[in-house]
């Protein structure tokens, strides 16, 4: 449109000038002819006329032609503020584009987000769930280790102790007495043991159903016992109760009965 205008100004104003050096051309020949003529003063008059209104009308056309000029500077005027005006509505265009892709990327940004947090929470509450039965299974790993070892432990102790169903025989209490200070692992050493009186002795011959009087002749048994060290190849050894027992090395043999008695 501008172009156009343009042009059609151009167009304009080389017609006015063509016009215009018509008229300086036909005034020229018209004074030529003047000079000339030797008509009656009325034709001269009559020519004259004519170039006047053709001067009067070439003035009228350069008016229209500067209201033309006036007209397409006004219309490039406004064809340049309307350029303008588009130039910063097509800005407004683009800045609303830019507006509207940031706003659906970041829609879709929070959607992707969103589903983001909801895998997080899901993994971290499956996490929780692993952790809290690992936890549970450590739990019960160190229980049956514990009732494992203590099985084993009591296997292992009972193993080293006479039978539960031993009973103590009833001179065990006499030399649990006598003997309850002295450490069962030097009931083989005959300087460890203590010194047994008439009363021990006649304690235990009581106890085997020896009268001291009416069987004073066997007094000796009971007092031979209650003085004798362990045999070779036995130990003293207390269970888990401090209870004192006697152990046959080479057998495994284990009793509360000591092996002289």
């Amino acid at each position: 449109l501008a172009k156009t205008l343009a042009d059609s100004r151009t167009q304009l104003d080389a017609a006015l000038d063509s016009a215009q050096t018509s008229r300086a051309d036909l005034a020229e020949q018209v004074a030529v002819l003047s000079a000339a003529y030797t008509g009656t003063g009325d034709e001269v008059e009559q020519i004259a006329e004519q170039v006047d209104r053709l001067s009067a009308a070439l003035a009228t056309a350069g008016e229209s032609n500067r209201a033309c000029a006036a007209k397409h500077e006004v219309l490039a005027q406004r064809l340049l503020a309307a350029e303008s005006d588009a130039s910063a509505r097509a800005k407004e265009v683009s800045v609303l584009r830019e507006k509207l892709s940031g706003g659906v990327h970041a829609e879709k940004e929070q959607r992707d987000n969103a589903a983001l947090r909801q895998d997080m929470e899901s993994l971290e509450r499956d996490l929780k769930i692993a952790l809290d039965a690992s936890s549970l299974a450590e739990a019960k790993l160190r229980h049956l280790e514990a009732n494992l070892h203590k099985r084993d432990a009591t296997e292992e102790t009972d193993a080293a102790e006479p039978r539960k169903d031993e009973v103590k025989p009833p001179e065990y209490e006499v030399r649990k007495r006598i003997f309850g200070a002295v450490e069962p692992q030097t009931f083989s050493q005959t300087n460890a043991l203590p010194e047994v009186t008439a009363t021990d002795v006649a304690e235990l011959a009581l106890v085997w159903g020896l009268d001291p009087i009416t069987d004073a002749h066997l007094m000796w048994v009971p007092g031979k016992a209650l003085r004798s060290v362990l045999p070779v190849g036995w130990k003293g050894e207390s269970d888990r109760h401090g209870d004192v027992f006697y152990h046959e090395i080479a057998s495994g043999f284990r009793t509360y009965s000591h092996p002289c008695d």
